[in-house]
Parts: C-alpha cells; structure tokens; sequence
C-alpha cells in the first residue's frame, strides 16, 4: 500500500531519502506519484537496489557475504556508517529527519 492508496502526504525527508536512493527521476516520480508495485527484479533493474535473494534465507546469506566481504578488505565500519549518513545527509536534513535516523540508516 502506497501513501496515495491511504491519503498520506509524503514528507520531505522521505522524500530527501528517496532521492538519496532512487537516482532515476522517473523511477522516483513513479513510486511516489503513481504509487508504483515493483518486484524485487524490477527493483535492480532500475537500480534501486542492488541484489535479490530467491527467498529470505538466501536473502540473508547474500547479506552475510557482504558483510564478510567488508571484514575482509578491514574496513573500519565506524568510517562506513559516516560516509553512508554523508551520502543520505540530504534527508537528515529536511522536515525533522533527525527523529528517523535509525529507520534511514537501516534502510
């Protein structure tokens, strides 16, 4: 269910993070102004995410590996989540983002 399926009116740090997000304007315009169902494939192929997992276990194990990948290359995960709050700053910004910034960093 989408914002205009329940008279919601969008905010502007959601908005600020689907930017951050969603770099195809149209993908965005669609989402939020025709209320858009995509699927998990159709979702990478627009490049709003970046992988899919068949199921929620794989899902999972795909993340797992990521994770591991990270560790690996000893990447120091303080500096990580900086440069991640860097690139979605945009939506701290705006409309008492502040209060979401759990919910957008586990996004």
């Amino acid at each position: 269910m989408s914002e205009l399926d329940i008279g919601l009116v969008v905010p502007a740090w959601f908005v600020a993070l689907l930017e951050c997000k969603i770099g195809n304007p149209k993908a965005r315009r669609d989402m939020v102004l025709k209320a858009a169902k995509l699927t998990a494939e159709m979702a990478v192929g627009k490049g709003i995410v970046d992988m899919v997992g068949g199921n929620a276990e794989e899902t999972v194990e795909a993340a797992v590996r990521l994770g591991e990948e990270m560790f690996k290359r000893k990447w120091d995960g303080q500096v990580y989540a900086k440069n991640r709050m860097v690139i979605l700053g945009k939506s701290f910004e705006e409309d008492n983002g502040k209060e979401w910034i759990k919910i957008v960093i586990a996004a």
